[in-house]
Protein backbone atom coordinates (compact mmCIF):
# COMPACT_ATOMS: atom_id res chain seq x y z
CA UNK A 1 0.00 0.00 0.00
CA UNK A 2 1.40 3.35 -0.76
CA UNK A 3 1.50 5.92 1.55
CA UNK A 4 1.62 9.85 1.09
CA UNK A 5 2.04 12.01 3.54
CA UNK A 6 2.05 16.22 3.35
CA UNK A 7 3.16 19.15 5.86
CA UNK A 8 3.15 22.76 5.53
CA UNK A 9 5.82 24.97 7.49
CA UNK A 10 6.44 28.48 6.68
CA UNK A 11 10.12 29.66 6.83
CA UNK A 12 11.37 32.52 8.43
CA UNK A 13 14.93 34.45 7.32
CA UNK A 14 18.04 32.77 8.14
CA UNK A 15 21.23 34.41 9.24
CA UNK A 16 24.97 33.82 8.88
CA UNK A 17 25.66 31.94 12.43
CA UNK A 18 29.12 29.88 12.67
CA UNK A 19 28.00 27.40 10.66
CA UNK A 20 29.16 25.57 7.65
CA UNK A 21 27.52 25.20 4.82
CA UNK A 22 28.93 22.79 2.21
CA UNK A 23 29.15 23.25 -1.28
CA UNK A 24 26.88 20.79 -3.24
CA UNK A 25 27.53 19.03 -6.79
CA UNK A 26 18.30 13.42 -18.15
CA UNK A 27 17.16 10.80 -16.90
CA UNK A 28 16.26 7.22 -18.89
CA UNK A 29 12.84 5.86 -18.35
CA UNK A 30 12.36 3.86 -15.25
CA UNK A 31 12.04 0.46 -14.78
CA UNK A 32 9.56 -1.05 -12.17
CA UNK A 33 11.69 -1.63 -9.30
CA UNK A 34 9.57 -4.53 -8.74
CA UNK A 35 10.67 -5.86 -12.18
CA UNK A 36 13.16 -8.74 -12.85
CA UNK A 37 15.24 -6.40 -14.75
CA UNK A 38 15.10 -3.97 -11.81
CA UNK A 39 16.21 -6.82 -9.56
CA UNK A 40 18.88 -8.01 -11.62
CA UNK A 41 20.47 -4.58 -12.11
CA UNK A 42 20.27 -3.85 -8.48
CA UNK A 43 23.08 -6.43 -8.22
CA UNK A 44 25.77 -5.01 -10.59
CA UNK A 45 26.40 -1.23 -12.70
CA UNK A 46 25.52 -2.76 -15.71
CA UNK A 47 23.05 -0.63 -17.17
CA UNK A 48 25.99 0.98 -19.67
CA UNK A 49 25.85 3.88 -17.29
CA UNK A 50 28.35 6.64 -17.86
CA UNK A 51 29.40 8.89 -16.07
CA UNK A 52 31.63 12.15 -16.17
CA UNK A 53 35.59 11.22 -16.37
CA UNK A 54 36.11 14.23 -13.34
CA UNK A 55 33.35 14.84 -11.33
CA UNK A 56 32.37 17.09 -7.96
CA UNK A 57 32.49 14.78 -4.93
CA UNK A 58 28.85 15.48 -3.57
CA UNK A 59 29.61 12.78 -0.45
CA UNK A 60 28.21 14.73 2.44
CA UNK A 61 30.26 14.33 5.38
CA UNK A 62 27.84 16.30 8.22
CA UNK A 63 24.69 16.98 8.69
CA UNK A 64 21.84 19.57 10.56
CA UNK A 65 20.38 18.22 13.51
CA UNK A 66 18.00 20.54 13.13
CA UNK A 67 15.73 23.82 11.34
CA UNK A 68 18.56 26.07 10.66
CA UNK A 69 21.07 24.60 13.33
CA UNK A 70 25.06 24.70 13.49
CA UNK A 71 26.19 22.29 10.93
CA UNK A 72 27.49 19.42 12.50
CA UNK A 73 30.62 17.98 10.97
CA UNK A 74 30.03 14.44 11.16
CA UNK A 75 27.13 11.76 10.00
CA UNK A 76 24.71 11.38 13.12
CA UNK A 77 26.52 7.92 13.65
CA UNK A 78 28.02 4.79 12.62
CA UNK A 79 24.39 3.13 11.37
CA UNK A 80 25.09 6.52 8.66
CA UNK A 81 27.58 6.59 5.75
CA UNK A 82 27.99 9.23 3.23
CA UNK A 83 27.50 7.02 0.17
CA UNK A 84 27.49 3.31 -0.60
CA UNK A 85 30.14 1.40 -1.88
CA UNK A 86 28.74 0.24 -4.41
CA UNK A 87 27.39 3.72 -5.68
CA UNK A 88 30.33 6.14 -6.70
CA UNK A 89 31.21 9.79 -6.09
CA UNK A 90 30.95 10.32 -9.73
CA UNK A 91 27.60 8.27 -10.09
CA UNK A 92 26.13 10.29 -7.24
CA UNK A 93 27.13 13.67 -9.49
CA UNK A 94 24.74 12.20 -12.15
CA UNK A 95 22.31 11.02 -9.86
CA UNK A 96 21.73 14.81 -8.18
CA UNK A 97 21.99 16.31 -11.72
CA UNK A 98 19.39 14.02 -13.09
CA UNK A 99 17.23 14.58 -10.15
CA UNK A 100 16.74 17.98 -11.46
CA UNK A 101 16.59 16.89 -15.00
CA UNK A 102 14.03 14.96 -14.05
CA UNK A 103 11.74 17.55 -12.91
CA UNK A 104 12.42 19.74 -15.79
CA UNK A 105 10.80 16.46 -18.33
CA UNK A 106 7.88 17.08 -16.18
CA UNK A 107 7.64 20.70 -16.35
CA UNK A 108 8.38 20.58 -20.57
CA UNK A 109 5.80 17.80 -21.10
CA UNK A 110 8.43 15.13 -22.11
CA UNK A 111 7.08 13.34 -19.16
CA UNK A 112 3.25 13.10 -18.96
CA UNK A 113 0.73 12.21 -15.88
CA UNK A 114 0.46 7.97 -15.90
CA UNK A 115 -2.85 8.38 -17.89
CA UNK A 116 -0.91 10.16 -20.78
CA UNK A 117 -3.03 13.64 -20.29
CA UNK A 118 -0.85 16.80 -19.92
CA UNK A 119 -0.49 19.29 -17.03
CA UNK A 120 -2.26 22.95 -17.44
CA UNK A 121 0.52 24.78 -16.18
CA UNK A 122 2.91 22.50 -18.66
CA UNK A 123 0.72 22.98 -21.57
CA UNK A 124 0.76 27.44 -21.15
CA UNK A 125 4.76 26.89 -21.02
CA UNK A 126 6.91 26.43 -17.90
CA UNK A 127 11.02 27.39 -18.15
CA UNK A 128 13.39 24.26 -16.92
CA UNK A 129 14.71 24.72 -13.33
CA UNK A 130 18.87 25.39 -13.19
CA UNK A 131 20.41 22.73 -10.99
CA UNK A 132 21.89 24.89 -8.24
CA UNK A 133 24.88 22.51 -7.81
CA UNK A 134 26.76 24.55 -5.14
CA UNK A 135 23.71 23.38 -2.86
CA UNK A 136 23.36 20.06 -3.26
CA UNK A 137 26.11 18.81 -1.09
CA UNK A 138 23.67 20.87 1.51
CA UNK A 139 20.36 19.63 0.73
CA UNK A 140 22.05 16.19 1.18
CA UNK A 141 23.26 17.24 4.94
CA UNK A 142 19.65 18.49 5.64
CA UNK A 143 18.82 14.67 4.00
CA UNK A 144 21.43 13.32 6.99
CA UNK A 145 19.30 15.15 9.95
CA UNK A 146 15.82 14.07 8.50
CA UNK A 147 16.92 10.82 8.00
CA UNK A 148 18.02 10.58 11.88
CA UNK A 149 14.77 11.47 12.86
CA UNK A 150 13.44 9.00 10.25
CA UNK A 151 15.32 5.86 11.66
CA UNK A 152 14.70 7.08 15.68
CA UNK A 153 10.78 7.77 14.42
CA UNK A 154 10.17 3.86 13.39
CA UNK A 155 10.62 4.87 9.32
CA UNK A 156 7.76 5.69 7.04
CA UNK A 157 7.59 9.53 6.79
CA UNK A 158 8.79 10.69 10.03
CA UNK A 159 11.54 13.30 10.31
CA UNK A 160 10.34 14.79 6.50
CA UNK A 161 11.33 18.34 6.52
CA UNK A 162 12.75 18.19 9.65
CA UNK A 163 15.67 20.64 8.74
CA UNK A 164 14.20 21.90 5.67
CA UNK A 165 15.31 25.49 4.78
CA UNK A 166 18.78 25.48 5.97
CA UNK A 167 20.29 26.05 2.84
CA UNK A 168 20.71 29.56 1.21
CA UNK A 169 17.76 30.33 -0.92
CA UNK A 170 16.02 33.44 -1.86
CA UNK A 171 12.00 34.68 -2.03
CA UNK A 172 10.07 31.46 -2.24
CA UNK A 173 10.96 28.27 -1.41
CA UNK A 174 9.71 24.30 -0.84
CA UNK A 175 10.64 21.40 -0.49
CA UNK A 176 9.62 17.44 -1.66
CA UNK A 177 11.07 14.41 0.11
CA UNK A 178 10.33 11.08 -1.02
CA UNK A 179 10.30 9.62 2.76
CA UNK A 180 12.55 7.09 4.49
CA UNK A 181 12.76 3.80 1.92
CA UNK A 182 14.28 0.68 2.01
CA UNK A 183 16.18 -0.94 5.31
CA UNK A 184 12.85 -1.72 6.64
CA UNK A 185 11.20 1.33 6.40
CA UNK A 186 7.54 1.00 5.06
CA UNK A 187 7.96 -2.70 6.28
CA UNK A 188 10.97 -2.88 2.82
CA UNK A 189 13.84 -4.57 3.82
CA UNK A 190 14.93 -4.29 0.07
CA UNK A 191 18.77 -3.55 -0.50
CA UNK A 192 19.14 -1.18 -3.12
CA UNK A 193 23.22 -0.11 -3.53
CA UNK A 194 23.60 0.97 -6.93
CA UNK A 195 23.24 4.18 -9.10
CA UNK A 196 20.17 2.25 -11.18
CA UNK A 197 18.51 1.36 -8.32
CA UNK A 198 18.30 4.85 -6.42
CA UNK A 199 17.52 6.40 -9.69
CA UNK A 200 14.49 3.97 -10.85
CA UNK A 201 12.94 4.16 -7.26
CA UNK A 202 13.88 8.42 -7.29
CA UNK A 203 11.87 8.22 -11.43
CA UNK A 204 8.85 6.31 -9.08
CA UNK A 205 8.34 8.72 -6.67
CA UNK A 206 8.69 11.37 -8.99
CA UNK A 207 6.16 9.81 -11.01
CA UNK A 208 3.67 9.37 -7.87
CA UNK A 209 4.05 12.61 -7.25
CA UNK A 210 2.96 14.69 -10.80
CA UNK A 211 -0.20 11.93 -10.81
CA UNK A 212 -1.37 13.79 -7.81
CA UNK A 213 -2.52 16.03 -11.11
CA UNK A 214 -4.82 13.05 -11.87
CA UNK A 215 -6.08 11.48 -8.27
CA UNK A 216 -7.66 12.53 -5.71
CA UNK A 217 -6.27 13.67 -2.11
CA UNK A 218 -3.12 15.23 -1.58
CA UNK A 219 -1.57 18.12 -4.40
CA UNK A 220 1.26 19.89 -2.72
CA UNK A 221 4.20 17.93 -4.34
CA UNK A 222 2.86 18.40 -7.91
CA UNK A 223 2.18 21.94 -7.21
CA UNK A 224 5.76 22.50 -6.31
CA UNK A 225 7.15 20.70 -9.16
CA UNK A 226 4.72 22.95 -11.71
CA UNK A 227 5.39 26.07 -10.05
CA UNK A 228 6.01 28.88 -12.21
CA UNK A 229 7.66 31.22 -10.01
CA UNK A 230 10.49 28.65 -9.40
CA UNK A 231 13.72 28.88 -11.02
CA UNK A 232 16.43 26.66 -9.66
CA UNK A 233 16.59 23.54 -7.30
CA UNK A 234 18.69 20.66 -6.35
CA UNK A 235 18.56 17.45 -4.57
CA UNK A 236 20.05 15.61 -1.53
CA UNK A 237 20.23 12.08 -0.81
CA UNK A 238 21.09 10.51 2.75
CA UNK A 239 22.40 6.94 3.80
CA UNK A 240 22.31 4.54 6.09
CA UNK A 241 24.61 0.99 6.48
CA UNK A 242 21.30 -0.74 6.68
CA UNK A 243 19.82 -0.17 3.51
CA UNK A 244 17.64 3.09 3.66
CA UNK A 245 17.50 6.68 1.95
CA UNK A 246 16.32 10.00 2.35
CA UNK A 247 15.63 11.35 -1.03
CA UNK A 248 14.38 15.07 -0.75
CA UNK A 249 14.62 17.84 -3.83
CA UNK A 250 14.84 21.52 -2.74
CA UNK A 251 13.22 24.51 -4.65
CA UNK A 252 13.31 28.21 -4.40
CA UNK A 253 12.74 31.23 -6.87
CA UNK A 254 16.91 32.15 -6.57
CA UNK A 255 19.85 31.36 -4.54
CA UNK A 256 21.99 33.87 -2.69
CA UNK A 257 24.44 36.55 -4.12
CA UNK A 258 27.12 34.37 -2.22
CA UNK A 259 26.30 31.43 -4.24
CA UNK A 260 29.46 29.40 -5.72
CA UNK A 261 28.55 27.03 -8.88
CA UNK A 262 30.40 23.75 -8.26
CA UNK A 263 31.51 22.26 -11.86
CA UNK A 264 34.20 19.82 -12.93
CA UNK A 265 33.63 20.00 -16.65
CA UNK A 266 36.75 20.40 -18.94
CA UNK A 267 38.90 20.14 -15.40
CA UNK A 268 41.46 17.19 -14.19
CA UNK A 269 41.18 15.52 -11.13
CA UNK A 270 42.23 17.51 -8.44
CA UNK A 271 41.62 21.06 -9.77
CA UNK A 272 39.39 23.69 -7.60
CA UNK A 273 35.45 22.35 -8.29
CA UNK A 274 34.51 25.68 -8.31
CA UNK A 275 33.14 25.72 -4.70
CA UNK A 276 35.57 25.19 -2.09
CA UNK A 277 36.31 21.39 -3.46
CA UNK A 278 38.73 19.89 -5.57
CA UNK A 279 37.56 17.45 -8.53
CA UNK A 280 38.00 13.14 -8.48
CA UNK A 281 38.61 11.20 -11.15
CA UNK A 282 35.99 8.41 -11.74
CA UNK A 283 36.25 5.34 -10.12
CA UNK A 284 34.21 2.46 -10.21
CA UNK A 285 32.09 1.49 -7.23
CA UNK A 286 32.79 -1.97 -5.41
CA UNK A 287 30.89 -4.43 -6.76
CA UNK A 288 28.28 -5.95 -4.74
CA UNK A 289 28.12 -9.62 -4.82
CA UNK A 290 26.49 -11.75 -7.40
CA UNK A 291 24.03 -14.21 -5.19
CA UNK A 292 21.48 -16.68 -5.09
CA UNK A 293 18.50 -15.63 -2.83
CA UNK A 294 18.55 -18.87 0.42
CA UNK A 295 15.29 -19.87 -0.37
CA UNK A 296 12.82 -18.54 -3.81
CA UNK A 297 9.05 -18.49 -1.75
CA UNK A 298 7.92 -21.82 -3.09
CA UNK A 299 7.40 -24.48 -0.91
CA UNK A 300 7.28 -28.78 -1.97
CA UNK A 301 7.94 -32.40 -0.53
CA UNK A 302 10.66 -32.30 -2.70
CA UNK A 303 12.35 -29.30 -2.02
CA UNK A 304 15.77 -29.38 0.21
CA UNK A 305 15.40 -26.09 2.16
CA UNK A 306 14.07 -25.68 5.86
CA UNK A 307 10.76 -26.65 6.72
CA UNK A 308 8.08 -25.54 5.73
CA UNK A 309 4.00 -26.01 6.86
CA UNK A 310 2.50 -29.26 5.98
CA UNK A 311 5.44 -31.26 5.96
CA UNK A 312 6.54 -29.28 2.98
CA UNK A 313 10.02 -27.61 2.86
CA UNK A 314 11.21 -24.15 1.29
CA UNK A 315 12.38 -24.63 -2.32
CA UNK A 316 16.08 -23.61 -3.30
CA UNK A 317 17.46 -22.05 -6.58
CA UNK A 318 19.04 -25.26 -6.80
CA UNK A 319 15.74 -27.03 -7.14
CA UNK A 320 14.42 -24.91 -9.16
CA UNK A 321 16.86 -25.48 -11.85
CA UNK A 322 17.22 -29.80 -10.84
CA UNK A 323 13.41 -29.87 -10.65
CA UNK A 324 10.95 -29.85 -13.83
CA UNK A 325 8.02 -29.91 -11.57
CA UNK A 326 9.50 -26.21 -10.31
CA UNK A 327 9.55 -23.19 -12.51
CA UNK A 328 12.86 -22.78 -13.91
CA UNK A 329 15.13 -20.26 -14.65
CA UNK A 330 13.10 -18.75 -17.92
CA UNK A 331 10.59 -18.09 -15.26
CA UNK A 332 10.98 -13.87 -14.64
CA UNK A 333 10.80 -14.26 -10.97
CA UNK A 334 13.22 -17.41 -10.54
CA UNK A 335 15.85 -15.96 -13.09
CA UNK A 336 16.18 -12.94 -11.14
CA UNK A 337 16.17 -14.46 -7.75
CA UNK A 338 18.53 -17.33 -8.93
CA UNK A 339 21.02 -15.44 -10.92
CA UNK A 340 24.00 -17.63 -9.85
CA UNK A 341 22.10 -20.91 -11.05
CA UNK A 342 20.74 -19.84 -13.82
CA UNK A 343 24.01 -18.16 -14.93
CA UNK A 344 22.83 -14.98 -15.50
CA UNK A 345 25.25 -13.07 -13.17
CA UNK A 346 25.44 -9.87 -15.47
CA UNK A 347 29.10 -8.98 -16.87
CA UNK A 348 30.50 -5.84 -15.31
CA UNK A 349 30.70 -2.90 -17.70
CA UNK A 350 32.73 0.22 -16.42
CA UNK A 351 31.37 3.28 -15.75
CA UNK A 352 33.25 5.57 -16.35
CA UNK A 353 33.92 7.48 -19.62
CA UNK A 354 37.16 7.67 -21.85
CA UNK A 355 38.79 10.82 -21.59
CA UNK A 356 42.21 12.30 -21.37
CA UNK A 357 41.08 13.60 -18.14
CA UNK A 358 40.20 10.56 -16.78
CA UNK A 359 44.22 9.38 -16.55
CA UNK A 360 44.34 11.57 -13.70
CA UNK A 361 45.44 10.37 -10.28
CA UNK A 362 41.60 9.65 -9.02
CA UNK A 363 40.89 10.17 -4.85
CA UNK A 364 39.89 7.16 -3.49
CA UNK A 365 36.15 6.33 -3.08
CA UNK A 366 35.28 5.95 1.14
CA UNK A 367 35.11 2.44 1.43
CA UNK A 368 31.31 2.37 3.10
CA UNK A 369 28.41 0.29 2.58
CA UNK A 370 24.83 0.77 2.40
CA UNK A 371 22.06 0.73 0.41
CA UNK A 372 19.03 2.62 -0.73
CA UNK A 373 15.42 3.22 -1.63
CA UNK A 374 12.05 1.41 -1.43
CA UNK A 375 8.46 1.91 -1.45
CA UNK A 376 6.99 4.66 -2.88
CA UNK A 377 5.64 7.80 -0.83
CA UNK A 378 5.89 11.39 -0.16
CA UNK A 379 5.87 14.47 2.09
CA UNK A 380 5.14 17.91 1.11
CA UNK A 381 6.68 21.36 2.58
CA UNK A 382 6.27 24.71 1.42
CA UNK A 383 7.55 28.21 2.77
CA UNK A 384 7.56 31.52 1.69
CA UNK A 385 9.55 34.50 2.55
CA UNK A 386 12.54 35.95 2.04
CA UNK A 387 15.42 34.37 2.80
CA UNK A 388 18.77 36.17 4.34
CA UNK A 389 20.22 33.09 2.26
CA UNK A 390 24.48 33.05 3.01
CA UNK A 391 27.11 30.40 2.05
CA UNK A 392 29.97 29.63 4.70
CA UNK A 393 33.73 28.17 3.19
CA UNK A 394 33.01 24.29 2.55
CA UNK A 395 35.81 23.62 5.08
CA UNK A 396 35.51 26.32 8.28
CA UNK A 397 32.67 28.64 10.19
CA UNK A 398 33.24 31.83 8.32
CA UNK A 399 31.42 32.92 5.45
CA UNK A 400 32.18 33.48 1.93
CA UNK A 401 30.57 35.69 -0.57
CA UNK A 402 31.37 35.84 -4.22
CA UNK A 403 33.62 38.70 -4.97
Amino acid sequence: MTVVAMTMITLVPMVCANNTLHHLPGGKAALSPRSAGARSRALWATDSTSVNAVCVDYSATAHYPAKRSTLVNRLPGDGFVSRPATLSACELEKLHTECVARVNKYRSGALKFSDNTDDSNVAAGLLPLEEATGNNECSSQQAFGDLLQNVEGGGGCAGSHHTAGSCPWQGSYAQNSCCGRGGGSFGDGSAIATYEGVRDELFGCMQQMWDEGITEGVKGHWETMRNPNFRVAHCGFAFTASGRLMANQDFAYNVSSSYLRCSCSGKLAGADDGCGGACVACSDPTLPACADVATTGWTGAGCSGDAATGGKKKCTCEDHVENNWLRGCEDEGIGASCPVSCNACPAYQTTCSKSETSQSTAESSDATTGVVLGTLSGVFLVGAAVAAAVLARRKGGSCRTRS
